[in-house]
């Protein structure tokens, strides 16, 4: 058998879809993320479920699943955030598509199948999609990549689609040779590892198929890590800085600056806002050394002592949902 005929049987063969799930401590979300996928219209999948070291009973649940259902593959590594996680699952996936879910989260039924169709039928490497935010409370409300004007977007054409949009890893259904060939994985951290992620995937694709249909349910928890206060977010400046310099290998730095500065000040000053008091200089410094000096001084301007206006008005995006405070009163978007 020759390599080529070895390779294109390989390519019939294959998974049509791998989803990757980190799993750190969430066995009161689990079931219902895992019902969702295991019960997708699109049977063909697996579900690479990367255990970082949980301490409740997260792996038993995963288990219990993998015994009924042999889609189900369980990877074990030690606690390292749910960056690496997701590199360890893009390695061991075996569809021709990649899609990635928190397992705090679910999936619509038909999304899988929807979106394998979409790829294939339109020939692109990345799909994207609306989502639905769920507080727990169960208000909910969908959130679009309504900068998108239209379905299909060419990179080239339109180079600052790269930061518009959701820029999380759960609205991207991926192909995984993309991911493969060019070596897209995420940041090695536990809080803004999916910025270098989605530049990256979104620079490499060249066409965005975008879908106005919400597929995924993101569940807003205060509890989860994004929302408490933790040295971990030392490393956003670093993560800032990695994606900088990937804008500038690939000749994109000079069409998206704008984007760019704006989105990083925006998230450095959304992580300023999460760190312990002994960590605060020490990110500043990091600021300072990655940010042009324009930037910094808005940076600075920012992480002063809060005047009376900014506790009335002030504006955030952690990358998944905006904050907008007026009068005192915070409203998510």
């Amino acid at each position: 058998m020759t390599h080529k005929l070895q390779k294109r049987l390989k390519w019939c063969f294959m998974t049509k879809v791998s989803v990757v799930l980190p799993i750190y401590n969430v066995a009161k979300y689990l079931p219902k993320c895992m019902d969702s996928l295991l019960k997708q219209t699109l049977q063909d999948v697996e579900i690479i479920c990367v255990n970082d070291e949980s301490s409740d009973n997260s792996l038993q649940i995963l288990e219990d699943y993998a015994a009924k259902d042999n889609r189900i593959k369980i990877i074990n590594q030690k606690n390292s955030g749910p960056g690496v996680a997701r590199n360890n699952g893009i390695k061991a996936a075996q569809g021709e598509y990649i899609a990635f879910c928190d397992p705090d989260d679910w999936v619509e039924l038909s999304a899988y199948e929807t979106l394998y169709n979409a790829a294939k039928e339109n020939g692109v490497d990345l799909v994207e999609y609306a989502i639905t935010v769920h507080e727990e409370n169960s208000r909910k409300k969908q959130l679009k990549n309504n900068l998108y004007k239209q379905e299909i977007t060419y990179i080239n054409d339109n180079p600052k689609i790269i930061f518009q949009g959701v820029s999380a890893a759960w609205n991207k259904f991926c192909s995984a040779k993309l991911l493969k060939k060019n070596n897209i994985l995420f940041s090695e951290g536990y809080c803004c590892e999916d910025l270098i992620f989605s530049v990256s995937v979104r620079a490499k694709a060249k066409m965005i198929l975008y879908i106005d249909k919400p597929f995924y349910n993101y569940l807003h928890r205060k509890s989860s890590i994004t929302h408490k206060k933790s040295a971990v977010n030392l490393l956003v400046p670093d993560f800032i800085n990695d994606t900088l310099k990937f804008l500038q290998k690939e000749n994109i730095y000079p069409s998206v600056k704008e984007e760019f500065w704006s989105c990083a000040l925006g998230l450095a000053s959304l992580h300023y806002r999460k760190l312990p008091k002994e960590n605060i200089d020490e990110y500043k410094a990091k600021c300072q050394s990655i940010m042009p000096e324009d930037i910094y001084k808005k940076f600075a301007d920012y992480t002063k002592e809060k005047t009376f206006l900014r506790q009335l008005f002030s504006f955030g995006y952690n990358g998944k949902v905006y904050e907008l405070t007026i009068l005192g009163i915070r409203i998510k978007f």
